[in-house]
């Protein structure tokens, strides 16, 4: 999904660590457990330990890492960014996918919905943001539904129809 909440660059990244040995396969958040294990099973390797969800806002002065753990300072530094870094269009849509990824990983919902529509609405979003998006709130579907939250997965599946009704490539 290339979604970057294992906090390398894309999922091609994370596959080169891995397979070098680097990263345990549990580094992506995207897989389900079997295939997790399937990877390892292949490698040779321990699944590894499964750890908090993480964005990445790549930014020209190094990478923002996001943790559950500190989901509060990450909004604050991310609303901090300033407006001239802003101006870049790019920049902008990177802070704009780490808000989302943030926002949902701290269960908040209804921004983090207000953000995926931010994204699907902007122009210059190509069809890979847009895909990752709905494979993040997908899983977060998954997430509830493994925790036995069924009207909080209801409620993230009529917000993504809805999302994907209201879209007009």
């Amino acid at each position: 999904s290339n979604c970057g909440a294992c906090g390398q660059p894309g999922c091609r990244g994370l596959a080169e660590r891995i397979v070098a040995g680097e990263l345990p396969p549990s580094r992506c958040t995207v897989s389900s457990p079997a295939g997790l294990g399937a990877i390892a099973d292949f490698l040779g390797v321990d699944v590894g330990a499964a750890e908090d969800p993480v964005a990445m806002l790549l930014l020209a002065r190094g990478e923002l890492r996001l943790s559950q753990g500190d989901v509060n300072q990450a909004l604050t530094d991310l609303t901090a960014i300033d407006s001239e870094a802003l101006a870049d269009p790019a920049m902008k849509q990177r802070r704009t996918q780490a808000l989302f990824r943030t926002r949902l990983a701290s269960g908040d919902i209804e921004p983090a919905f207000s953000l995926a529509a931010e994204i699907f609405n902007d122009s210059q979003t190509g069809e890979s943001a847009r895909n990752g998006v709905i494979e993040e709130l997908l899983a977060a579907v998954q997430r509830q539904i493994a925790t036995g939250q069924l009207e909080s997965a209801r409620n993230i599946l009529a917000r993504l129809r809805t999302l994907l009704g209201n879209h007009q490539p």
